[in-house]
């Protein structure tokens, strides 16, 4: 009976042993994927830094920007998992894709979810405070990334804001602090398969959102963006823009390349000068 209890031991040690080796190895991973990226990066000129003061933070918002808000009529939030930041959007080409498709974009820096932002109260609240801010009042499509879920969900699931969305891209985000049980909201769900797409987190969503299409990316940790940048890039100014916009067949390629399918669900809107033009000349 001894002997077994210690085999048994053993094998519990070797499981949390191997499983300790295979999250290092991705932490690992994901490191080296951006900072590769990181070193391949050239500075388009497109990209600004900003900050908002927003009421009841110590520190005003610091973001990335690219586009011209005033000439359009949607906005693209991104907001970053725990382990990176605002820049992560910058490298990984996301910023600079939106702007060369004609679609204005902010990316909030969180600072990894902890001082002023550690509390799930002002995470709750902040995109709405910071859309005020910056003197946005028209829809949005969030992007919301692990961990920015707890600052991207909210927002998108609770009146009086869900008017203001026009789409929602879940990249393995956490669904917390919601307080509803679906949403017409239209989304993107994407994931890594070396994260957890079929995971009761996965389900959640898919439940969750009763307009969506989930894409797995191949190969692809955690944050799946840093394998498939430019794919990914590609499928989200493809649900941004619209279908009346299109998917240039340089997009194509790099989404043929990455394995996903046909895009089947867009934003509710689109007020970017790539989809404003392609209508205009469907109409002449």
């Amino acid at each position: 009976m001894v002997e077994a209890f210690r085999m048994s031991l053993a094998t519990m040690l070797a499981i949390i042993v191997s499983a300790s080796l295979v999250t290092s190895m991705r932490t690992q991973q994901t490191v080296d994927l951006e900072s590769v990226l990181r070193a391949a990066y050239h500075e388009s000129g497109a990209v600004t830094e900003s900050k908002a003061a927003l009421l009841g933070l110590e520190e005003p918002v610091s973001f990335l920007s690219v586009g011209d808000r005033n000439a359009s009529s949607l906005l693209v939030v991104l907001l970053h998992g725990m382990a990176f930041t605002a820049s992560t959007w910058k490298f990984v080409g996301t910023l600079d894709a939106l702007a060369n498709a004609g679609i204005p974009a902010v990316a909030l820096d969180l600072h990894g979810y902890s001082g002023q932002y550690a509390s799930a109260s002002v995470r709750k609240s902040l995109l709405r405070q910071f859309l005020q801010a910056i003197g946005w009042s028209q829809p949005v499509v969030v992007v919301a990334a692990s961990m920015g879920g707890t600052v991207g969900a909210p927002f998108v699931l609770q009146a009086p804001h869900v008017q203001a969305v026009a789409g929602y891209v879940s990249v393995s985000a956490l669904l917390s602090g919601v307080g509803v049980s679906h949403s017409n909201v239209p989304a993107l769900l994407v994931w890594g398969d070396q994260d957890s797409p079929n995971s009761n987190k996965a389900i959640a969503h898919e439940n969750m959102f009763t307009t969506h299409q989930k894409v797995v990316l191949p190969d692809a940790p955690h944050p799946c963006y840093l394998k498939w940048p430019k794919a990914f890039n590609a499928l989200l100014v493809a649900f941004a823009a619209g279908p009346q916009a299109g998917v240039t067949q340089a997009d194509q390629a790099l989404l043929a390349e990455a394995g996903v399918p046909a895009l089947k669900v867009h934003a509710a809107a689109s007020g970017s000068a790539r989809g404003r033009a392609v209508k205009a000349s469907q109409e002449l």
